[in-house]
């Protein structure tokens, strides 16, 4: 558990890389099949139709923006963080995500997607099976425990990669951590 919680300690910096930008093509690649889009680091939605280019870009910004944050707070902690290892974080946080977008394999989250009409007026369709409200209710609970999971990932591997002992580090990362949430969603809009 503890090499899942913290794999920048337990795992080389170049074969975790590996492994993490593989996971990230297969994910994104799964991501845009499930009609999954990545808004921020935090905001995972789904389109009632395949966006190849939303989905790709708002993930890759997503994962620079954390990283150049996580890198930004860092060298206030410690001048020695490495890049390599804030990137590999930041690969690392979106693989929870990517297991979240197959809730929406059936397109249970996609058919219920705001529409216009023909007169412009806004269209819900509300869930009409019990196993979309199954499928809803699971993925609320799982992505409440990926955030709490993800969390506990970011804290003990930020401490390895700066080796933050004070609170006031964690205030950095906190303060840190909600910019990126923020640049990230700004930027995706205007790309």
């Amino acid at each position: 558990m503890k090499k899942l919680l913290n794999p920048i300690e337990y795992f080389n910096d170049r074969k975790l890389l590996l492994s993490n930008l593989f996971i990230f093509v297969v994910g994104t690649t799964l991501a845009i099949f499930m009609k999954a889009v990545f808004g921020s680091p935090i905001d995972l939605h789904f389109e009632n139709k395949l966006v190849l280019t939303e989905t790709l870009t708002g993930n890759i910004t997503a994962i620079l923006t954390i990283s150049l944050v996580l890198l930004a707070a860092g060298k206030i902690i410690n001048k020695k963080t490495r890049f390599i290892d804030c990137l590999n974080l930041a690969l690392y946080i979106r693989i929870p995500y990517y297991v979240l977008t197959l809730f929406n394999i059936v397109g249970t989250f996609s058919n219920i997607k705001p529409t216009y009409n023909d007169d412009n007026n806004i269209v819900v369709k509300l869930p009409t099976s019990s196993s979309d409200m199954l499928i809803m209710a699971s993925f609320s609970f799982f992505a409440l425990f990926i955030w709490f999971l993800i969390g506990a990932i970011i804290y003990f591997s930020f401490k390895t990669i700066t080796n933050s002992k004070k609170v006031t580090d964690y205030l950095i990362l906190a303060a840190f951590l909600i910019l990126s949430i923020l640049l990230s969603y700004t930027i995706s809009r205007y790309i």
